[in-house]
């Protein structure tokens, strides 16, 4: 089982679009899961105090919005395609970011590698476990792809066991 703190995002209809491009493609990507909302993960772990947990990062102080930038890719076997962030939001999402891992070890979570705060890369994944073929075409449908100001419409923590997620907590930040 893991664990789970992100940030969730308005998608944007370009970003619809895009993703809606790739399924073309016969890729699968985050609109093809069932229940997964287009999102930002702050940190990933392993199941520990899920209650305390969700009591440390109430109140969590997140952005307005995200910028993003180009879409990238997490290169090695099974790459991951990711929408990065514009540096101009990443400051804001690191200290965001340290909270979240500051609350989840106290809470006995085991933070996963790459969400550890040292090693963390922030980004909004948008399909994984790709081919070398797959990860062409999708460089080439994003390289028009321009940078947008995505609204965080709030933020919350996910648990999930065998691919599938369960909503233990979520805050909104708008109306929306």
């Amino acid at each position: 089982m893991g664990i789970g703190v992100a940030l969730y995002l308005k998608q944007h209809q370009v970003i619809t679009d895009f993703l809606h491009s790739i399924s073309l493609l016969g890729i699968k990507t985050i609109a093809d899961e069932e229940g997964q909302q287009f999102h930002l993960t702050l940190m990933n772990g392993d199941l520990g105090n899920t209650d305390n947990l969700i009591k440390n990062v109430a109140g969590l102080d997140v952005p307005s919005a995200v910028r993003t930038g180009k879409v990238e890719f997490f290169e090695g076997d099974g790459a991951v395609a990711y929408v990065a962030v514009a540096e101009s939001t990443k400051n804001e999402l690191m200290k965001c970011q340290e909270a979240v891992c500051k609350a989840a070890l106290s809470s006995s979570i085991a933070i996963r590698d790459p969400y550890e705060s040292s090693r963390w890369i922030p980004h909004i994944s948008i399909a994984g476990k790709l081919t070398d073929q797959e990860v062409s075409n999708i460089a080439q449908l994003a390289k028009d792809l321009p940078m947008l100001n995505l609204e965080v419409l709030g933020y919350g923590v996910a648990t999930w066991k065998n691919g599938v997620v369960t909503k233990e907590r979520e805050w909104r930040t708008t109306d929306a």
